[in-house]
């Protein structure tokens, strides 16, 4: 999807008020990026990327397959990190 000509994809539980999720961000003005995770006990449960899609096929997958992601919550949303490589 595109507001305002800038892709928007939201994937998973988003709106949660479960005070047990956390919530990860990584935000780029200069990019007009703004990205941010849902986890829950460890594992992935929603995601927002917005001016970036990078990655959200790959997040899918870590929803969909529930890997623990607790020691990669910082690094997942990072450029260069290999998130494909968490799916193995």
């Amino acid at each position: 999807m595109k507001v305002a000509g800038i892709h928007l994809t939201s994937i998973g539980d988003v709106l949660t008020e479960d005070k047990t999720v956390e919530q990860v961000k990584k935000i780029n003005p200069e990019k007009n990026m703004y990205k941010k995770l849902f986890i829950k006990e460890g594992r992935l449960v929603g995601a927002i990327f917005l001016g970036d899609a990078k990655n959200v096929h790959e997040i899918g997958m870590l929803m969909e397959k529930k890997p623990d992601v607790t020691r990669y919550k910082e690094k997942i949303l990072e450029a260069d990190f290999d998130v494909k490589g968490l799916l193995k």
